[in-house]
């Protein structure tokens, strides 16, 4: 009697290929989701930046900065989308963080610009729990604050 050799993959085969793509998974999508958060990072700055511009246009115009983002030309918030005002300070585009405007109007004038996740989003687990923009007579602008330690250099991991 000839015996028939069976072909396949066995139990343990099996198991081992799927410790494998669970133990990848397990390292990339931390990886992923901590870029993804980046990005979002990336998209606050530049607003934060583009209102460090309308904030100096304003001053040019005005003689003085403004607390108020209408008067930098962003529109009240009708809706859940797009950018705009509404009474936490102006949302992102994307709606994963809040900007708000300080002003010193003594002299010399200065404003600070601050960047937080909105309650709610995945945004909130990002490192750098705040983003803030400062700047004043002389022009000097001070990076990112970041609540969470260890991490080296604020500026450089949130900016």
């Amino acid at each position: 009697m000839k015996s028939k050799k069976l072909s396949g993959f066995t139990l343990i085969e099996l198991l081992m290929v799927i410790m494998i793509i669970g133990l990848l998974a397990g390292i990339a999508y931390p990886l992923y989701l901590d870029q993804v958060r980046k990005s979002r990072r990336s998209d606050a700055i530049s607003e934060m930046l583009k209102i460090a511009n309308l904030q100096e246009q304003y001053f040019l115009d005005n003689k003085r900065y403004t607390t108020n983002g209408n008067e930098l030309g962003y529109p009240n918030c009708s809706g859940n989308s797009g950018l705009c005002v509404d009474s936490s300070g102006i949302r992102t585009e994307n709606g994963f963080y809040n900007i708000n405007l300080a002003v010193n109007v003594n002299p010399p004038q200065f404003y600070t610009i601050t960047a937080t996740p909105r309650a709610g989003t995945d945004q909130t687990h990002d490192v750098c729990t705040q983003l803030s923009y400062t700047t004043d007579a002389s022009q000097n602008k001070k990076g990112a604050k970041l609540s969470k330690v260890g991490l080296g250099d604020p500026a450089e991991v949130c900016w």
